[in-house]
């Protein structure tokens, strides 16, 4: 009977190791994908700022053209 508590007692541990180890994958998986999406936002928001600056810039010079005329 003893033989088969400390059995049971290791496999509870085993898989307390196992579920840690999971655990520490996913909150690692968790993170990376966090900061890839954060990578993505931060490269949408530039690209739109690059857009609105050339945007910007086209109205400038219409307005120029036209003030000048």
């Amino acid at each position: 009977m003893r033989e088969q508590n400390e059995k049971i007692v290791n496999l509870i541990n085993d898989l307390n190791k196992v579920s840690q180890e999971f655990l520490d994958k996913s909150d690692a998986y968790v993170q990376d994908v966090l900061e890839y999406y954060g990578l993505i936002h931060r490269f949408l928001n530039m690209k739109e700022n690059k857009d609105r600056e050339k945007e910007d810039n086209t109205m400038r010079r219409r307005v120029s053209v036209e003030y000048f005329f």
